[in-house]
């Protein structure tokens, strides 16, 4: 038994398929792929990922300014001037900051320091 297939010219289609192709190469992307999820329009998405993180990082950056920087430097500038020889020099104590054990326990050295001076000062 003979089995007779026809077969026909599929250039049109492959050139179709082609042209297709082409067309979506030309296309740029306007897909954005973040945390698994596909998002159109890549320039808008972009600029508001862009912005949401630079803001996020400015409020750390305030945070961790307020918080631990100008503590320390406050601190900084008392421990100078009693390094200088001011044991008047007072530290100003906020509750709830993240280096107050640090304010306390300088501020007993100095207390302390003091009462060693004035007892040695007596006792002369």
């Amino acid at each position: 038994m003979a089995y007779l297939l026809a077969t026909r010219s599929m250039e049109g289609e492959i050139a179709a398929i082609d042209r297709f192709c082409d067309r979506k190469k030309a296309q740029p992307a306007r897909n954005l792929v973040f945390l698994g999820l596909s998002f159109r329009y890549t320039p808008l998405v972009a600029l508001f990922l862009a912005l949401f993180f630079l803001l996020a990082f400015l409020g750390f950056r305030l945070l961790l300014r307020k918080n631990v920087t100008r503590p320390v430097e406050e601190l900084s500038a008392v421990v100078e001037r009693v390094m200088e020889g001011d044991l008047e020099e007072t530290i100003p104590a906020r509750e709830g900051e993240d280096i107050e054990a640090l304010q306390r326990v300088f501020r007993d050295f100095v207390d302390s320091s003091q009462r060693i001076i004035s007892r040695s000062l007596e006792g002369e």
